[in-house]
């Protein structure tokens, strides 16, 4: 069991250069797997358009995910949506990026569906001390200490491109999946 952090969801979902990687390593280096850029398939919303799912893509281990995380990534997406017309850039009308506001939430369910991710609720009343002092040990936010305590209560590995989550995984015997991208906090 995989816990995956909106880092990796959004690298796949806007096809990011590391979506690639989180494909690969949710594929878990199965043989005669394909990585997104040979496929072709970088995400069901790539930047030219909807994709139809791809086996050879789909994750070898079981995914799962505080429910925030739907919240999180329409969050971002939302933002980079609005920076993009605040900078006068360009949006392919085909990517998630350029859907009408009401679409984002079903462009993003569709994803969280296409990649077979569970999203189940934190137990707040049992977890909540602990995402607090995972928090403040780690110097991590309060969202991304609430992943690593997920993981922690699943017995699950963490998927994230965040190093400072990672360390924090690893710190207290999690096996964080990746962690490549530098960290961004």
């Amino acid at each position: 069991m995989i816990v995956v952090d909106a880092s990796a969801v959004l690298s796949i979902l806007l096809g990011e250069p590391m979506g690639e990687v989180v494909l690969r390593a949710l594929q878990g280096g199965a043989k005669g797997s394909r990585s997104a850029a040979a496929s072709g398939d970088t995400g069901p919303f790539d930047q030219t358009g909807p994709s139809e799912p791809n086996p050879a893509t789909r994750p070898a281990a079981t995914l799962i995910a505080p429910d925030f995380l739907a919240l999180e990534v329409a969050n971002s997406v939302l933002q980079m949506r609005r920076r993009a017309r605040r900078l006068g850039l360009e949006v392919s009308p085909n990517s998630v990026m350029g859907v009408p506001a009401e679409g984002v939430a079903e462009a993003i369910r569709s994803h969280f569906e296409v990649m077979e991710v569970t999203l189940e609720p934190f137990p707040f009343r049992l977890g909540f001390a602990r995402v607090c002092e995972l928090s403040e040990r780690y110097s991590l936010t309060s969202y991304d200490a609430l992943y690593v305590a997920f993981a922690e209560q699943r017995g699950a590995h963490l998927l994230t491109l965040n190093r400072a989550m990672a360390a924090a995984a690893a710190g207290i015997g999690i096996t964080p999946v990746i962690a490549l991208k530098p960290d961004a906090n």
